[in-house]
């Protein structure tokens, strides 16, 4: 039995296509990580690290909030 086919061209840039692609590697790789089980200056320590490495940054720090709203201690990396 044959069907018939249409096809239909769509443009598109490589370059923004790899970099679309590299972005949505990013997040998994976030997600998959935040998803996991650890201690949580390892996680902290971990996705700030992994954020630095991304937006290829020598420190950065995670600022953490109370429940009432007041700033706890930052969390501090430098690579």
């Amino acid at each position: 039995m044959l069907f018939d086919r249409e096809y239909i061209s769509v443009k598109f840039s490589r370059s923004k296509l790899k970099q679309r692609n590299r972005e949505l590697s990013v997040l998994l790789e976030m997600s998959n990580f935040l998803a996991s089980r650890m201690d949580p200056g390892r996680l902290l320590n971990g996705a700030l690290s992994k954020v630095l490495k991304y937006f290829d940054l020598e420190a950065g720090r995670i600022y953490l909030m109370d429940d009432g709203g007041r700033r706890v201690p930052a969390w501090d990396l430098r690579l």
